[in-house]
């Protein structure tokens, strides 16, 4: 096909084949070149992203700890826990149940927000007073601070109040 082609012409043809070959060869290594910039680009976002994470995770820790720590010593969350202790140990038969009852089932809000149980009227046993007097306080730092609920122990291990009043 190409036999009785001038030179001139197939020099031409050469030259653009090279030319052609030349740019999907610089093409290519474009590619490459810009695909590893990419790359490199996305995982310096993500390294960004992952470290400024990594400091907003500590700062919130370090705010639970001074939370714990600040509610933890107060004199006041101490008188707290000990009046929840007396009344959970003044309650008649099943301790549990007894209080579950009183303050989730019987409990007038819904799901949810059973939290906004502030008093019962009319009771007026140790743990119902210690109820009145400690839970609005112990409600306003849950919903202050954005935690999902407060508990108190007693040293054995047994829960004698939840803020949030779930089950």
């Amino acid at each position: 096909m190409f036999r009785n082609t001038k030179i001139s012409k197939k020099l031409s043809l050469l030259i653009i084949q090279t030319g052609l070959l030349g740019v999907g060869i610089a093409s290519v290594a474009m590619e490459t070149i810009a695909e590893k910039g990419l790359e490199e680009a996305a995982e310096r976002r993500l390294v960004a992203i992952a470290e400024s994470r990594e400091v907003a995770l500590g700062g919130f820790l370090s705010s639970l700890v001074e939370d714990l720590h600040a509610v933890s010593s107060n004199p006041c969350t101490l008188r707290a826990l000990n009046a929840f202790i007396a009344g959970w140990d003044a309650v008649e038969g099943d301790k549990r149940d007894v209080l579950q009852k009183r303050y989730i089932i019987d409990n007038p809000h819904p799901t949810g927000e059973k939290d906004k149980l502030l008093t019962i009227d009319g009771d007026t046993s140790a743990y119902g007073q210690a109820h009145t007097e400690s839970h609005p306080w112990f409600h306003n730092f849950l919903k202050g601070r954005g935690y999902y609920d407060i508990f108190l122990f007693d040293m054995k291990g047994t829960l004698v109040c939840t803020v949030f009043k779930e089950l």
